[in-house]
């Protein structure tokens, strides 16, 4: 059912879209369309999740009947309760566990079962939860930094339905400690930025909304914490160098492995300041290690530092 809407003609793809949408609609066929979602290969659920995630998100929520979505992820099985005013969201957000960031969700998958798995995970720029459940249901530390309010009883609700204790911290990471303003449009949390060169592009020709948050530095969150992270994920619509500049100390000592985000702006700031910090930038989720120029030129959005005197497991 997921290559129909492959296909080029616009009545093809309304028919699949009208077949998924059916069976995730009805609690009595969702299962089969989420047995079939489980069979599919990585790349494939990602292709599924471009095409139907939106599509099921839109859904008007009292056309959903309630029921779960369940994910299984190296080992551990994730539920997603699909019911009240989100349940739409939430059919998007089961798919968005394995189909949203597929190569770094591979590299999750080969860390978790590897030798030595991270025991302290931390996860900048939340959202909901995606990738904070992953480490989650397996029993690792995991700390949650997501300034926006808006994100949290949901993100809360499915941690709950888990039996998993999220540390989420009401916390933007920055250069500096302060406030910032978080900008995002309305609905769509998941491009809220702190940078205000970002927000006023995407804000452009469309109303947008603005909240005060506080703002810290990994390094001084660091310092106050019994142990440092193995793994960090960064992925703050742009401010990843920010972020990074307020982590010096912490690539230094706690050398982790850092998953992060460049939406091209900054490549050179960032080549730099990685190679000062002794890491080699790779393409996920286990592509060589990049050069300047290639880094700079590369298409892909998702990268992965790690320290020079380390390796990925295989």
């Amino acid at each position: 059912m997921f290559r129909l809407a492959r296909r080029v003609r616009p009545s093809v793809r309304e028919d699949a879209n009208r077949v998924v949408t059916g069976l995730a609609q009805r609690h009595s066929t969702r299962g089969v369309l989420n047995a079939a979602y489980e069979l599919l290969p990585p790349a494939r659920k990602g292709w599924t999740h471009a095409a139907f995630g939106q599509v099921l998100g839109t859904l008007p929520a009292d056309s959903v009947q309630p029921g779960v979505w369940r994910s299984a992820f190296a080992g551990r099985t994730i539920t997603v309760p699909i019911e009240g005013p989100h349940a739409p969201f939430l059919l998007d957000f089961g798919l968005a566990l394995e189909g949203h960031d597929v190569e770094v969700k591979q590299l999750y998958r080969r860390l978790l079962t590897s030798a030595a798995p991270p025991a302290v995970f931390y996860d900048i720029g939340t959202n909901f939860g995606t990738h904070s459940l992953l480490f989650l249901v397996h029993g690792v530390r995991t700390v949650s930094f997501e300034p926006n309010p808006a994100c949290h009883a949901l993100f809360r609700s499915i941690c709950e339905a888990n039996d998993v204790e999220p540390d989420l911290r009401a916390l933007a990471l920055g250069e500096q400690e302060g406030s910032v303003v978080l900008t995002f449009p309305p609905g769509l949390t998941w491009l809220g930025t702190t940078k205000p060169e970002v927000g006023a592009e995407r804000g452009a020709g469309r109303p947008m909304e603005t909240v005060e948050v506080p703002c810290g530095t990994l390094d001084a969150f660091v310092a106050a914490q019994e142990a440092g992270p193995d793994l960090v994920k960064i992925d703050t619509e742009g401010n990843e160098l920010g972020v990074l500049r307020g982590a010096t100390r912490t690539l230094a000592e706690h050398r982790p492995i850092v998953v992060f985000e460049s939406l091209h702006a900054d490549r050179g700031e960032l080549w730099d300041l990685w190679s000062d910090a002794g890491y080699a930038i790779r393409v996920l989720p286990d592509g060589p290690a990049l050069d300047a120029r290639s880094f700079g030129t590369s298409p892909e959005t998702n990268f992965v530092a790690v320290p020079q005197e380390r390796e990925l497991p295989a």
